[in-house]
C-alpha cells in the first residue's frame, strides 16, 4: 500500500514540477519585453486581434518533459507488473488451497483470473449435483477467492462459473460479489 501511494505521489509531484517549469518559463518570456510593446508599433487602423504564437520550448524543457514522461511510464509499468504478479500469486494460492482440500479435476476443470474476477470452468459432473450443493460450493469458492483477492472489501472479488462451452452456470451477481447464484436445472 505504501509503495502504491508513493508512486502516486511521485507522479503528482512530477506533474506539478512540469507545470511550474512551464509557468516560470512563460512568466520570464512575457516579462522580458524591455518596455516596448508591439501594439505601439502597429497602426491604429488595424482592427484584427493580435494572435500571440506560443513560445517554442527550450531544449531543457523538452528534455525535462521527456524525462518526466519516461519516469511516469516506468512507474506505470512497475505498477502493472506488481498487479499481475499479485494476481498470479492469488490464483496459484486458490488452486493450491483447492488441491489441499481434496478438490480435484472431477468438478473443476480449470481457473483463470482477470483483475478481481475469477472464472471457473466446471466439468459435466457439476451439473449432476443437487442445486443446494452447487450453491454452497459456489459460495465457498467465492469466499476463498474473496479472502485471497480483496480481504478488506470482499464484494469486489467476483467469480463466474462456466461450462466447457463458456455458458454461464453461476457466479457473482452484478450488485455485489457475495451475491452468488447457480442455475437451478
Amino acid at each position: 500500500m505504501f509503495i502504491k501511494n508513493k508512486s502516486r505521489h511521485i507522479v503528482s509531484l512530477l506533474g506539478l514540477l512540469v507545470f511550474l517549469i512551464l509557468a516560470v518559463g512563460s512568466v520570464d518570456d512575457s516579462g522580458s519585453s524591455g518596455g516596448s510593446s508591439r501594439s505601439s508599433q502597429k497602426s491604429p487602423s488595424t482592427t484584427q486581434p493580435q494572435a500571440t504564437a506560443p513560445k517554442p520550448k527550450t531544449a531543457e524543457q523538452i528534455a525535462e518533459g521527456k524525462r518526466i514522461a519516461a519516469e511516469q511510464k516506468r512507474i506505470h509499468e512497475e505498477e502493472r507488473q506488481r498487479k499481475e504478479a499479485k494476481l498470479k500469486r492469488d490464483l496459484d494460492s486458490f488452486v493450491t488451497t483447492l488441491k489441499t482440500a481434496g478438490i480435484d479435476n472431477s468438478i473443476i476443470d480449470r481457473c483463470s483470473a482477470n483483475d478481481n474476477e475469477l472464472t471457473i470452468v466446471v466439468t459435466n459432473a457439476w451439473h449432476f449435483q443437487p442445486y443446494q450443493i452447487r450453491l454452497q460450493a459456489a459460495q465457498n469458492l467465492w469466499n476463498l477467492w474473496a479472502k485471497l483477492r480483496s480481504p478488506n472489501d470482499p464484494d469486489k472479488a467476483r467469480i463466474e462459473l462456466t461450462d466447457y462451452n463458456g455458458n454461464s452456470v453461476g457466479g457473482s451477481r452484478w450488485l455485489a460479489g457475495s451475491l452468488i447464484w447457480v442455475k437451478k436445472e
